[in-house]
């Protein structure tokens, strides 16, 4: 027969606390248990295992290892309020060290962690310290936990390349830098400034040159009038897109449509046209 063990996680307490400016500093040495604290509000330092202090402000999480060295305190002008659970076992070490946990620190803009402190406090307040409901609930603790980080830690695109990507968007319509400066908390210039560095043109060059390149797209494959295709890429009336165009292709609109399509339906000299042969009409 197999013989059942209980589940090597224990969940030694959870609860919330007030700190004030009184509160004393808190110092251990090879810490027997781990603790996890959320800040409601407030802040407070960390000093972990010999490494500079780090600030814990609302909306955080940190980490005090088992075995670690630590001191930790409030901070006197604003003194955290936190919610904490402590846990212990074997079960406990093993996925602290598979999600990359065991070295502890904080862990900033943590909010969408916050139900589960509510939850262990729960289960602390029923008793179920030791059951095997705790431990799942701080395995899906850490899963998420790890999410977190691995979302925090994704390259976070720079201006210019966030500039460059509205740049793109609803070409029909108007981009107003000065409104996405605004809104960016930036000047008009120094986003011309570093769009130009990163791209070598201004964001109104770029901007125009992808409207007029997506003309030449539907100019080729689509049956949209030149008056459509004008409206579809931003400009008021046919005539002044025609002009614009005109100075990117050196040719109007319409000669543009006309020479694509006499080349995609001429014959060639190896045997006629690929696309008759495939039974289709020159009428792309």
């Amino acid at each position: 027969m197999i013989k059942t063990r209980p589940i090597p996680f224990d969940l030694i307490t959870a609860t919330t606390c007030q700190a004030t400016a009184r509160t004393s500093r808190f110092e251990r040495k090879n810490y027997e248990v781990c603790t996890i604290e959320y800040v409601i509000s407030g802040g407070g330092f960390l000093e972990l295992n010999g490494r500079p202090p780090e600030y814990a402000g609302p909306d955080s999480v940190y980490f005090l290892p088992k075995h670690s060295d630590h001191v930790y305190y409030p901070d006197r002008d604003d003194p955290w309020r936190k919610h904490f659970f402590v846990v212990d076992g074997e079960l406990m070490e093993n996925l602290m060290a598979a999600y990359g946990l065991s070295e502890g620190g904080v862990m900033e803009h943590a909010e969408s962690l916050k139900h589960f402190f509510t939850e262990f406090i729960q289960l602390a307040k029923r008793g179920r310290r030791t059951a095997g409901g705790a431990a799942l609930l701080f395995h899906e603790f850490l899963e998420n936990c790890g999410m977190l980080l691995m979302r925090q830690q994704q390259p976070v695109p720079d201006t210019a390349d966030l500039l460059r990507t509205a740049l793109g968007k609803d070409l029909s319509g108007k981009f107003i830098l000065k409104e996405y400066a605004r809104d960016a908390g930036m000047s008009c210039e120094h986003l011309i400034r570093i769009f130009g560095q990163r791209f070598g043109i201004t964001p109104q060059a770029f901007r125009l040159k992808i409207r007029l390149e997506e003309a030449s797209r539907l100019l080729r494959w689509s049956d949209l009038s030149i008056k459509e295709i004008a409206a579809m890429v931003g400009f008021a009336d046919q005539y002044s897109f025609s002009n614009r165009f005109k100075q990117y292709s050196r040719a109007s609109p319409s000669d543009f449509r006309r020479q694509y399509r006499n080349e995609v339906v001429a014959p060639s000299e190896a045997g006629g046209n690929s696309f008759a042969r495939n039974g289709h009409s020159g009428n792309l």
